[in-house]
């Protein structure tokens, strides 16, 4: 009877969610002024979908990009960031990061890059709209701790989306 029961409750421990991030993947970008390859910062970057609205997964929204290097709202602890050098992710940089569910197809998706910082921060640059490809999202399951991203056989190498910027 015990065998019996073990054989019919298998399957669904044989599906049990092995990691944090197991239904997750991670956009990353770097925007970056023309002739320079440093980061620019304060910028507001934007998921937009194929309707170039603010992406969102069952009502809930998955839009809004944030630097690597700011204190996480969610998903790790903040002991883990200080631990990762106050990175969320450290294979991630100091980039722009956005966690997304899997099933988001980057296809039909866009990134926006707008500058919307105050006029004495800088230069100010045009906004720019980036298709995304979908090599250009990365499973986080068993990344999200790593200092250099280790592809799994099959996959695309890890290379966050460039976006040049322009001044105005």
């Amino acid at each position: 009877m015990r065998a019996l029961l073990l054989l019919t409750l298998l399957p669904l421990f044989a599906r049990a969610q092995h990691c944090a991030f197991d239904y997750y993947s991670i956009i990353v970008v770097r925007p970056h002024a023309h002739g320079d390859t440093n980061v620019v910062q304060g910028l507001r970057v934007m998921l937009l979908d194929q309707d170039n609205l603010p992406a969102t997964a069952t009502g809930t929204p998955f839009y809004l990009f944030q630097r690597n290097t700011d204190r996480p709202q969610q998903w790790i602890p903040t002991t883990a960031w200080r631990r990762n050098g106050k990175r969320q992710f450290p294979f991630a940089q100091d980039n722009y990061i956005l966690v997304v569910p899997n099933h988001f197809r980057m296809g039909n998706y866009r990134v926006l890059v707008v500058d919307e910082r105050p006029g004495n921060d800088g230069p100010r640059y045009r906004q720019q709209l980036l298709h995304l490809h979908p090599s250009q999202c990365y499973s986080l399951c068993g990344h999200y701790w790593d200092e250099v991203y280790e592809n799994s056989p099959g996959e695309p190498e890890f290379h966050p989306v460039t976006i040049t910027l322009f001044p105005q």
